[in-house]
Order: C-alpha cells, then structure tokens, then sequence
C-alpha cells in the first residue's frame, strides 16, 4: 500500500502532536476523583428563563448528588440508577440514565457535571485530524454528528472550547469552559456556557466553593423513598 506526502504527514502529527494533547488533558481530568461545591445554573430556551442554586458532589465515573434549593428538587445518580425528587410534589421518579437522549441529560443538567471531561474516551472512538490549529475528532459512522472541533489550553492542558456539528456540517452546539483554578495540580473550570442552537437552548453553568479529591459520604448517592412518597418508573 502506498501512502502520499500528505497522509504520512498526517500520521506523523497525530502521533507526535494530537495523541500527547489529548493523552496530557486526559491526565489532568483524570486528577478528579471528588468534587464537592455549590452550582448555579442559569438556563434560557427562547424567551423562557429558568434558575436554579443548589449544592453538589461528584465521586467518579458515575456517581453524583445535587440538592437543588431553588427550586428545591434532588437529583441522586449511581451508576446507571437515576432519582429525580420533587418535595413539593412529594414525588420521586426513578430512571434508566442510559436512556436518557442527549437533549434530556442537557436539560437536566447533567453534562454541566459529568461532562466535567469533554474528552473522556475519545481516543477509543474518533479519528482525529488539525484544522486551523485545533483538534477535530471524526466519528463512527452512523453517529448523529459529523465532528467535533476542540480548542486547547495547551498549558493548563484543559478544554477551552468544544463544538459539534450535525451530519449536514451545521454548528449543533457550543460549549465554552472558563475561569479555571488549580486545585492541587488539577486544573477546574468554575464556568460552563452550553449553546444548542436547534432548541434555542443557553445554558450558564457556575461553581463556587469547590473542593476537590476529599472523602464525600456514600450515602449521598444512596436514594430511598420514604413513605407517602408517589414512584414514579420511566421505562
């Protein structure tokens, strides 16, 4: 098999360039093993507006705990098990997070916290191309995207900036990570914006008080209703 200038030159930058920046950002991401703190959450889909004030903790890779204040609901992850509960309803709904489509784990606000590693995995699943000085991760077949273009902090070694475009190579969504703090070594984004532009949804996304890598009970992502209180099974 022959190859041309431009595809061995190509190999030869994902091995030398891309691969070590993603493999660099992997290991600072992977420097979180807790994160504890308070969130706010400000989200506008065309002229609604929605706010949300609450506390939170992450014990990685798939638990996680949200006591919403305002208004007062808790989101209680473990693993694949999901609980939503509604005190003012007195109601909690149990579901199946792995059937859960992208756009319900966006309004949830679930990928503001576990997306907390835009890139986590991709090595395994894209094929990755530069373009203009980013990084551009190519899909399988048959994905709903056609890319993702990610801007890189190359010396905090962070996400800056992710964006996904749809298979007819319109601009899905945006995503914008800032203001970062060192946290022991591991560099933490106190400020998510999501854009989906086919819903009209903004989504802004801040951590204050964080802590990162101290013991966080497991209770917290133990969830049992208590008597008098509706389930409700999403199958």
């Amino acid at each position: 098999m022959k190859f041309a200038i431009w595809d061995i030159m190509f190999i030869l930058a994902c091995i030398f360039f891309v691969l070590p920046i993603i493999e660099k950002i992997e290991e600072n991401y992977r420097g979180f093993e807790t994160i504890q703190g308070e969130v706010l959450r400000y989200t506008m889909q065309g002229e609604n507006k929605d706010f949300m004030k609450g506390e939170f903790c992450i014990k990685r890779p798939n638990k996680l705990y949200i006591n919403y204040v305002k208004p007062p609901r808790t989101i209680v992850l473990s693993d694949s098990l999901l609980w939503i509960y509604l005190p003012d309803e007195k109601t909690a709904i149990k579901i199946d997070y792995r059937k859960l489509s992208q756009m319900e784990k966006s309004l949830l606000g679930l990928d503001s916290f576990l997306g907390i590693n835009p890139i986590e995995g991709f090595e395994d699943k894209f094929d990755f191309e530069l373009e203009n000085n980013k990084i551009v991760a190519i899909p399988p077949q048959g994905t709903f995207i056609s890319k993702l273009v990610i801007e890189v902090d190359t010396t905090k070694m962070v996400v800056q900036e992710l964006d996904i475009f749809d298979v007819k190579g319109k601009l899905y969504s945006k995503t914008v990570y800032g203001d970062f703090k060192d946290h022991a070594n591991v560099w933490f984004p106190h400020h998510i914006i999501t854009e989906i532009f086919p819903a009209r949804i903004k989504e802004e996304t801040v951590f204050k008080g964080i802590s990162i890598n101290e013991d966080v009970d497991s209770l917290y992502f133990n969830f049992i209703p208590y008597e008098g209180i509706k389930v409700i099974e999403r199958r």
